[in-house]
């Protein structure tokens, strides 16, 4: 009996199109998941030079990919994929916090920013504005996510067809970041070949959860607490007394020369005026807290003496009793006002800081036209001082 062999049809060649499809979202994949783990937190630091860079997790993650089977591998690529995706949000956020605060996303103490950042925008531009803004950076993370999890899920397939190359290469490539990490190699300023992005992460986040100690041991520090109020101020006795935030004018409007070269005559000609009143004046430069934004931090701080650089301590001043500028000038006998033409909801904290009597918004008439996130122009505010308070000032 003669037997017949089953026919076995010849592989079919995939397009040459979909094979070189493949490849170029491969190499995408790969650019995509290594330029979020290197990539500079800093506009001023985003150059081509500044991606050279080698993070120890991606090679440790790659040393996994390689070290397990088919099935965890797929799990550990997702699970890597979230992890970046996370991490390039945390990269977005950082070219934010640097181009307004001057420092990076603080992902423990900060969300409260975002918040403040949509007021800001709805005030400006209008909810729909706000509403859009929410669905863009919605719409951007997820699909950061997306992207990041499906690259990685990509780069762990490459690996395994490619294993003995891959784990030569990931092997080298640790010598190099240990030789770079004790040598502390650089090509840019400030940014090392031998990096660790998740580790920084992590302490700052470890920093940012021991910071409520910190600020427990620097807020007992209370010197004129308990001192009696006749006893207090003693050589301002008998003046109103009026401390003026005034936002947007930084020290950079007398160190840029561009700026000073129109500044300083107007302030020339405020003093020249002054004098010939009979009044004097003298200027100094603090320390601030913040940058750019978060100017209730700086206020907070001048006001308490307690240095106040995160929403955290900010909350948490009130309910340590602190001495402040006002309770000092209540307790000394001062009728204390704050005028604040910026807070248009409540104000609880105004209890703590002192103040007798607080003038917000809604409570100075004013019905003229809004200048962006500002409720009205200065001038009226001074003028609304005056006339609510009866004060008389030097114009």
């Amino acid at each position: 009996m003669s037997t017949v062999e089953p026919s076995v049809e010849p592989a079919v060649a995939p397009p040459r199109w979909r094979v070189w499809t493949a490849r170029v979202l491969t190499v995408l994949a790969v650019l995509l998941v290594l330029a979020v783990l290197v990539a500079p937190s800093e506009y001023g630091r985003l150059t081509p030079l500044a991606f050279l860079r080698l993070p120890a997790e991606a090679l440790l993650a790659v040393g996994l990919l390689l070290a397990l089977p088919s099935r965890g591998r797929a799990i550990a690529a997702t699970v890597i994929g979230v992890a970046v995706g996370l991490l390039g949000i945390g990269r977005v956020a950082d070219l934010g916090f640097f181009a307004v605060l001057d420092r990076p996303f603080d992902p423990v103490l900060d969300w409260p920013f975002f918040s403040s950042g949509l007021v800001f925008v709805s005030n400006s531009f209008g909810r729909a504005a706000a509403f859009g803004v929410v669905a863009v950076a919605a719409a951007l993370a997820v699909g950061t996510l997306v992207l990041t999890t499906l690259s990685a899920r990509r780069v762990g397939r490459l690996l395994a067809r490619h294993r003995p190359v891959a784990t030569r290469v990931t092997a080298g490539l640790a010598v190099v970041w240990v030789a770079c990490a004790l040598l502390g190699v650089h090509i840019v300023r400030g940014v090392p070949i031998a990096t660790h992005p998740y580790y920084d992460r992590a302490a700052q986040a470890v920093a940012a959860v021991k910071d409520g100690e910190t600020f427990a041991t620097e807020v007992a520090s209370d010197a004129y607490r308990y001192t009696p109020g006749n006893e207090l101020l003693t050589g301002l006795r008998g003046k109103d007394v009026v401390i003026a935030y005034i936002e947007s004018y930084g020290r950079i409007s007398f160190d840029d020369p561009t700026l000073a070269a129109r500044l300083e005559p107007y302030l020339d000609a405020g003093y020249a005026r002054l004098k010939a009143a009979g009044y004097d004046a003298r200027t100094g430069l603090l320390t601030s807290p913040t940058a750019g934004g978060g100017s209730w931090l700086a206020e907070s701080t001048l006001r308490s003496g307690v240095w106040i650089d995160n929403q955290q301590r900010f909350r948490d001043l009130p309910a340590t009793g602190h001495l402040t500028l006002g309770t000092a000038f209540r307790k000394a006998g001062w009728r204390t006002v704050a005028v604040m033409p910026g807070t248009t909801a409540d104000w609880p904290e105004s209890v703590y800081f002192g103040f007798d009597q607080v003038y917000k918004s809604g409570d100075m008439g004013y019905s003229g036209p809004r200048f962006s996130f500002a409720t009205m122009p200065d001038q009226y505010t001074m003028r609304a001082f005056q006339r609510l308070e009866r004060l008389v000032f030097f114009t």
